[in-house]
């Protein structure tokens, strides 16, 4: 038997599809799955999503034989009150548009996390496939975001991100995190002239390279910020990030990728984790991509100097808050450590 969900922004979900153990083999469960999906088509869906396990050869040649097509690897958290255990499970999605070819694919993980207590992961393969021929950069980025237009975080999450066709998900922020925010927005505004502003937590995108971030600071001009869509990355001027203990990662390696290649020359990282800060500065080339050519790694207490074409602003960072070890999600053992 298989089923699908109703479709919600031309996107259904094939589920369940299942099979008894003595009739397996025999072609069942695909010419189901084929039907389903048919009918899903019928009923106005462009998309359709499933889970199989990566794991499993035969269900994945299945799919991909049927018209999915895998596109990218993801991880999902499920957090426990105690310790996470090994060996647990592995699921995976795949995802597709119903009724045609593809051939695009990408792969990285993501994480829905409801909490911040210790937690195990299944991984989550997916498979999407775009009809009418291959799924270009642009075309993938459109349908994450469509799918992204339709979704409420869960409590304790923040507004996803988009970057390398992937959705990706991060904790919403800890007071720490957010007073820090404050402090160099204060700090920042008035040394703005007029037409600039520092603003919070905006969607800012380049379409053609499919990404989508969301700074926790940036400074653009007032003029900027009346759009309807999200804000064009070329606009802003400085990008800061304030590192969650959740996934250092994103701020110091994928917005280090994605910042420079999205036209924004300058960005800088204040860590709680440690209390330190890093600027990059001055967008060039290398190996094909843009880059940024200088970096500066200082502790907390030595100004940030930012020499922008707007003047040099000077951010103190003396007295910014340190995460505590709940912050950081430490252990009463590894507090004494």
């Amino acid at each position: 038997m298989a089923a699908v969900t109703s479709v919600v922004g031309g996107v259904v979900r094939v589920d369940p599809v299942y099979a008894p153990a003595h009739l397996r083999g025999r072609g069942h469960a695909g010419a189901v799955t084929v039907e389903a999906s048919r009918a899903a088509q019928a009923a106005g869906a462009t998309d359709g999503v499933l889970f199989t396990a990566p794991d499993n050869p035969t269900s994945n040649a299945l799919h991909q034989r049927i018209g999915y097509v895998h596109l990218a690897d993801f991880a999902g958290y499920v957090f426990l009150r105690s310790a996470p255990q090994a060996g647990q499970g592995r699921s995976s999605l795949l995802a597709g548009a119903v009724g045609g070819q593809g051939e695009r694919r990408a792969h990285g993980p993501i994480g829905w996390v409801p909490d911040r207590r210790p937690c195990t992961h299944r991984q989550i393969v997916a498979l999407i496939l775009e009809a009418g021929g291959p799924m270009t950069q642009q075309t993938l980025y459109r349908r994450l975001r469509a799918m992204r237009d339709h979704f409420t975080p869960p409590p304790g999450l923040a507004w996803p991100e988009i970057s390398d066709g992937k959705i990706v998900m991060m904790m919403s922020p800890r007071p720490r995190h957010q007073l820090t925010a404050t402090r160099i927005r204060d700090r920042l505004s008035r040394q703005l002239p007029d037409d600039l502003g520092v603003f919070e937590a905006t969607d800012t995108d380049d379409e053609a390279l499919g990404k989508l971030r969301i700074p926790d600071l940036h400074v653009c001009p007032y003029d900027a910020m009346e759009t309807d869509g999200p804000l064009d990355s070329r606009e802003i001027t400085l990008a800061i990030e304030i590192v969650s203990p959740s996934n250092p990662e994103n701020d110091y390696r994928d917005k280090t990728r994605d910042y420079p290649a999205m036209g924004i020359p300058h960005y800088l990282i204040l860590d709680p984790r440690d209390g330190t800060w890093t600027y990059q500065w001055e967008i060039g080339r290398a190996d094909g991509r843009s880059v940024y050519e200088n970096r500066l790694h200082l502790p907390y207490g030595k100004p940030v100097a930012l020499d922008t074409d707007f003047g040099t602003w000077t951010i103190d960072t003396t007295d910014l808050p340190r995460y505590s070890a709940k912050d950081m999600g430490l252990s009463p053992e590894q507090r004494e450590l």
